[in-house]
């Protein structure tokens, strides 16, 4: 009877066979893992930081810009209304004084 193992005895030794296996993949991928963390660590501490902002924070610059551009902009153009109200003005004061004389167009 004891030549041959018992049945039960088989699957023990399978069982323990099969555990063994694991414990070993899993001992082998653990320290993958940990020898990944370090690099991936090492990386990181490496490269340079970037702050982020927030799209909030982002839209609200965004908006003030546009509101500044938007008061730039009329300014500008109240300069410039300005500017052809003078140039007309003197245009025509130089075309009484003078009367018609050549008109460059430069």
């Amino acid at each position: 009877m004891d030549a041959q193992p018992q049945p039960f005895k088989l699957r023990k030794a399978a069982k323990r066979k099969l555990q063994r296996r694991n414990r070993l993949r899993y001992l082998k991928l653990q320290e993958a893992l940990q020898q990944h963390a370090g690099a991936l660590e090492l990386h990181i501490a490496k490269r340079h930081v970037v702050r982020t902002l927030s799209w909030k924070d982002v839209a609200d610059e965004l908006r003030l810009g546009c509101l500044e551009s938007f008061e730039e902009n009329a300014v500008l153009r109240r300069r410039v209304a300005h500017c052809e109200l003078v140039v007309s003005k003197l245009k025509a004061t130089v075309f009484q004084e003078f009367g018609s004389v050549a008109v460059c167009d430069a």
